[in-house]
């Protein structure tokens, strides 16, 4: 499969081609340059594969953006064991499954006294939607999963949402959208509003590519 998305927050793009046990993923940021304006650049590339010994290799070549001299700078390391290959392969995943991870996120809002009251004094519920719907325009049908805290007024709000369409005759997703909204200080964002939209296509990976990695300096125990 190949999925292609946005982080909004980042201002990144990703394009990740899966093959069985091999993925590849192709990040790009939109940037700006004085004289240039804005325009994307290439900031990683990330392989996941297992290689001719049967060890599971993470290798990443890095071209972060350096805003202030307006270049880029590469670094080329590798990771080997299943923890690495894990966190890596099918990176997407982590913005679907975030849904059951706001509770954890927002233990430093609960911890404090204050964000401890307006917990106890929020109306909690959960609603999981596990239906489909008729599109009009006959597509698909879509899913819908909410995870949310209300409080008294809208800046209490806390939720995590996905929602997505499924073709029929595959039951395969093929565009999504999630986002969250969480206290300051909770996330992996620090509180900041996160949207992220994702559009899946199947059965047009026929080959991934992996480089030669023998002169990347190897990250396993560092």
């Amino acid at each position: 499969m190949t999925i292609t998305y946005e982080n909004h927050h980042e201002r990144t793009e990703y394009t990740e081609m899966v093959l069985g046990d091999t993925s590849y993923l192709f990040a790009e940021q939109y940037v700006y340059a004085e004289g240039k304006g804005w325009f994307y650049v290439t900031v990683s590339q990330t392989w996941c594969f297992v290689n001719e010994n049967g060890e599971k290799i993470v290798a990443k070549e890095e071209t972060p953006w350096n805003e202030g001299t307006g270049t880029t700078s590469l670094t080329q390391q590798y990771y080997r064991g299943e923890k690495a290959y894990e966190e890596n392969y099918k990176s997407y995943i982590r913005y679907f499954d975030f849904v059951n991870k706001v509770e954890k996120w927002i233990e430093p809002f609960v911890s404090t006294s204050e964000g401890k009251e307006n917990y106890d004094n929020t109306s909690i519920y959960w609603e999981k939607y596990n239906y489909t719907v008729k599109n009009p325009d006959d597509l698909g049908d879509m899913f819908v999963y909410w995870s949310r805290y209300l409080g008294d007024n809208e800046d209490e709000e806390i939720y995590a949402h996905i929602w997505g369409g499924v073709d029929r005759k595959t039951d395969l997703c093929f565009q999504a959208s999630s986002s969250f909204n969480l206290p300051d200080g909770c996330g992996p964002y620090n509180g900041d509003y996160m949207s992220v939209t994702f559009q899946m296509t199947y059965d047009d990976v026929e080959k991934i590519d992996i480089p030669d990695i023998s002169g990347w300096e190897d990250m396993t125990n560092k």
